[in-house]
């Protein structure tokens, strides 16, 4: 990365992801695809975080967008908001879900970075684009634990991003 941080980069960092992987890689290089999430994040980069449930949640949203047609995911206090084009993404299907938490060691060589995205709202993160990244521990989420003490709003879409039925929450 050609940017370095004049952050003090933290010694543990938690990825979450929808991958059971042996070793970490940013998206892009697995699929070939650019994937552009906001402003300032893409696919290119590997996220992490120094919080574990940001890295949950971020696992979550990896997931969702594996499975299904994701418009966008965020979340703020104990309100989880999924916008979708899925006419019929049901809690059932949310909840079966496959989700990791990845404990990271971090290493200088990595080339971690603070994201500082101000979309996100998460002050907390870092991003590498070195690769492979390799980790400590990867421990499997509890979807439905995680999401006991979260509303989760769904908000449905048309492709042009048009509200398209009734939201609803849950």
């Amino acid at each position: 990365m050609s940017q370095k941080s004049e952050d003090k980069i933290p010694l543990v960092l938690f990825h979450g992801s929808a991958f059971n992987d042996n070793e970490l890689r940013p998206g892009f290089e697995r699929s070939g695809v650019l994937v552009e999430w906001d402003e300032t994040e893409n696919n290119r980069y590997l996220y992490a975080t120094t919080s574990k449930e940001d890295a949950r949640l971020l696992g979550l949203a990896s997931a969702l967008e594996k499975r299904f047609l994701l418009d966008r995911f965020s979340y703020e206090d104990k309100t989880i908001k999924i916008v979708t084009p899925e006419k019929d993404l049901k809690t059932a299907s949310i909840l079966s879900l496959d989700v990791y938490l990845y404990t990271i060691k971090t290493n200088r060589d990595d080339d971690w970075v603070k994201n500082n995205n101000q979309s996100n709202h998460i002050d907390s993160e870092w991003k590498t684009d070195h690769s492979p990244i390799r980790f400590q521990n990867k421990e499997k989420v509890d979807v439905l634990k995680l999401l006991k003490t979260y509303n989760i709003h769904i908000q449905y879409v048309n492709q042009g991003g048009e509200k398209v039925k009734p939201s609803f929450t849950w």
